[in-house]
């Protein structure tokens, strides 16, 4: 697993559901702004899968690092909209 830290690139906020589940959430965006969750990651053989909220539910499986499962929720983030940032590898091909 990878040693997850509380917050990433200043913009998001990872919290721990269970040992191989995390929430992903916006700390541009109040805690009632229901936009403040971007999505969850699970970990799953070595690899991560994402659910996407925004700005609908998608499922995006087979991340090959927990950088770039971080990075698909940041791109939607406040933070990360319009930066440029895309992850390395969206389909850990």
């Amino acid at each position: 697993m990878p040693d997850v830290p509380r917050r990433w690139s200043g913009a998001l906020e990872v919290v721990a559901l269970s040992s191989h589940e995390w929430r992903v959430c916006d700390l541009h965006l109040d805690e009632d702004d229901g936009r403040r969750v971007l999505g969850y990651i699970e970990a799953r053989d070595a690899r991560y899968d994402v659910l996407e909220l925004c700005p609908e539910p998608v499922r995006h499986g087979d991340c090959g690092s927990w950088e770039d499962a971080l990075g698909l929720l940041y791109i939607h983030s406040r933070a990360g909209r319009g930066s440029g940032i895309r992850p390395a590898n969206r389909n850990g091909a």
